[in-house]
């Protein structure tokens, strides 16, 4: 956050520099690692700079997801940062995404209980790739805002348990190999444009949602079971003269 770094050259090379992070309310701006566990009832961290890595390192991030828009990372009209080995709880987001921001990564982290959506893309980001994570209670497991053409996002190898909507995506989303359990609404919701394959969704009222409207889905070898309403509904719009 703002310090200064001092290289002692002796050849052509190339370096990268890393901050240790001790508190929340920082703007990230550089590769940083934490190296505690952190609590806030606010946003924790906004993220402008393009093309760094935040690992936190196995630590905690916890806040208050009563408190409307906080996030544990805010990414705001940058590209091409990555989120990794996070444990983040209780807030309204855990990472979001906002317009503009493009080449999100979210991988390997944790997520509990958060108030609207563990991870969201904005309605103006694209490629975005969340994988390898586990999402835990909360509104919504991962949820793509993205309207306009295809993002294509893709949403791979995570586990999503007893959130209310496990994956809702409104265009343009790969969504693979995802283990999605429980839940009281849709553990899959589906616009137009995306491609859902080798998922796994079980243990809940509802199973896949095909929304009215929506073209151009691919969905196939998809496994869904035990689902007291439906497994699988295709939503239809009734015009009457």
């Amino acid at each position: 956050t703002g310090g200064t770094y001092v290289f002692n050259v002796s050849s052509f090379t190339t370096y990268i520099s890393e901050e240790n992070v001790t508190a929340c309310g920082d703007i990230l701006t550089s590769n940083t690692i934490l190296t505690s566990n952190l609590s806030t009832p606010d946003t924790c961290f906004n993220i402008t700079t393009s093309n760094i890595v935040i690992d936190c390192n196995g630590y905690n991030l916890s806040g208050n997801n009563s408190v409307v828009d906080s996030s544990a990372f805010n990414i705001s009209s940058a590209n091409n940062v990555t989120i990794k080995n996070c444990n983040i709880r209780n807030f309204y987001h855990g990472v979001f995404s906002s317009a503009g921001s493009n080449y999100t990564t979210v991988e390997d982290s944790n997520f509990t209980l958060s108030g609207y959506a563990a991870i969201r893309f904005a309605s103006t980001t694209n490629y975005g790739k969340v994988q390898r994570n586990i999402i835990t209670g909360g509104q919504n497991g991962v949820r793509n805002d993205n309207h306009f053409g295809n993002p294509n996002h893709i949403v791979h190898n995570n586990t999503i348990v007893n959130a209310q909507t496990g994956i809702d995506t409104i265009a343009g989303s790969n969504v693979t190999y995802n283990y999605i359990s429980g839940g009281s609404g849709d553990q899959l919701n589906l616009h137009i444009d995306n491609r859902a394959e080798h998922n796994i969704l079980r243990d809940s009222s509802q199973g896949m949602i095909v929304n009215s409207g929506a073209n151009n889905n691919i969905i196939t070898n998809n496994t869904i079971i035990n689902h007291s309403y439906c497994k699988i509904s295709i939503r239809i719009i009734v015009l009457e003269s």
